[in-house]
């Protein structure tokens, strides 16, 4: 059993995301109702069902945060076969476009600021991933790696969202 106690507290034990807020809120409560003296079976009674729903949720948030993140990193990976690399980090930049984009979506009002350096990195890649002279640059890995950039944009506020709710 120690070995299981040491591996709560270890951070390379993967699948407790929201097992330590859930234990630790469930000692908090039970601590405090003693204190009130009021009893805690009867309160777990009622909040069980919604307890288990919320980490059912929550695993299910995690699990699509951490396929996102692995496909977006997929899609890096494939593109550097094709790409230089600091090619490739230059569209891997633009995931800052993304984040403005996916926050427009969310009905997030974008600073001046934003707008104007997201354009600059935009017109920066055009000029710099258009085909002149000997250099061939495949559209496909282009392709991928803003892909990539996209996933990583969209995995910056779904683990926000997840992180938020636990």
């Amino acid at each position: 059993h120690i070995g299981f106690v040491n591996a709560l507290f270890t951070s390379k034990c993967e699948g407790l995301v929201a097992y330590g807020g859930f234990i630790g809120g469930t000692l908090a409560v039970y601590f405090y109702l003693r204190v009130k003296k009021l009893d805690f079976w009867s309160l777990a009674d009622c909040t069980t069902p919604s307890l288990v729903m919320g980490l059912g949720f929550t695993r299910i948030g995690c699990f699509l945060a951490g396929a996102i993140n692995g496909l977006g990193s997929l899609l890096y990976y494939a593109a550097l076969k094709d790409l230089p690399a600091s090619l490739g980090q230059l569209l891997y930049a633009l995931y800052p476009l993304f984040v403005a984009l996916f926050s427009i979506l969310d009905k997030q009002p974008l600073s001046r600021l934003t707008i104007l350096r997201v354009s600059l990195a935009v017109v920066a890649v055009v000029l710099l991933t258009l085909n002149i002279g000997s250099v061939n640059i495949p559209i496909s890995a282009v392709l991928m790696m803003i892909g990539s950039a996209a996933l990583y944009a969209l995995h910056i506020p779904i683990n926000q969202r997840v992180l938020y709710e636990i």
